[in-house]
């Protein structure tokens, strides 16, 4: 007596257990948290003079090193964004833009932004 198997019908099933059944239970992993904050990066760019304790140099040596300085520290993606868009604003929209972004980041307040007006390249 010899017994007939269909193997269709035992490849589509073996590969549905493998499918289906092995990946049963197992929850997906969550995402990882790394990198810097938009309230991390948002308080280095507006505390930026701190950071370097600027002396009373010319203002576009001063705007060079604060640039530096960010570039160097900022590694949150979207405050990188805004700054590629902010250096090629004038100095009054570029303080405006910094203030709304702290603002964003729940800051109470801008020293750089503020900075930026009295100084009006």
């Amino acid at each position: 007596m010899r017994v007939n198997i269909d193997w269709s019908a035992t490849f589509v099933a073996v590969i549905g257990l493998a499918t289906f059944g092995c990946g049963a239970g197992q929850a997906e992993p969550k995402p990882v948290e790394c990198g810097q904050s938009f309230k991390a990066a948002m308080t280095l760019v507006c505390n930026v003079d701190q950071h370097l304790q600027l002396k009373d140099d010319n203002l576009l040596e001063r705007e060079q090193l604060r640039g530096d300085y960010l570039q160097e520290h900022v590694k949150n993606g979207d405050v990188i964004y805004h700054r590629t868009l902010w250096r090629v604003q004038d100095t009054r929209a570029r303080a405006k833009t910094i203030r709304e972004l702290s603002v964003e980041a729940a800051l109470s307040e801008c020293p750089y932004a503020d900075a930026l007006l009295e100084e009006d390249l």
